[in-house]
């Protein structure tokens, strides 16, 4: 894991000293594989670890679970998500894109307007 810290640390000052010219090429490919990444947790996460992590990314609770029950499926997602990273080889910033971006937008929406109208 430290291996893996280090090698984002470096890519990433790596990407700060790219010209200018080369940034949107790179924001395009770390989109691109963003997008794989959204692919695979989208496939291998359950419908429950999928909305026990966004109750817990918009720090609420989830209305339906017990905070046990919630709290067992966001570590069994946190888990599937860390092996799918260090299997597919992902960045970390990747990663962080992925999950704070696309996962936030494509996956806690549904949730929230299906908890709105459960309500």
């Amino acid at each position: 894991m430290k291996d893996n810290l280090k090698k984002a640390f470096i890519e990433t000052e790596e990407i700060q000293k790219e010209p200018k010219s080369e940034e949107k090429e790179l924001k395009a490919v770390v989109k691109m594989d963003a997008g794989e990444l959204m692919k695979l947790l989208k496939k291998e996460l359950t419908k429950t670890e999928k909305e026990a992590l966004c109750f817990d990314f918009l720090k609420i609770n989830n209305p339906s679970k017990s905070r046990g029950s919630s709290s067992k499926a966001k570590s069994r997602a946190k888990k599937k998500i860390k092996e799918i990273v260090e299997e597919n080889n992902f960045s970390k910033e990747i990663a962080e894109f992925a999950l704070n971006n696309l996962f936030m937008s494509e996956i806690c929406k549904n949730v929230v307007n299906r908890v709105k109208v459960d309500k």
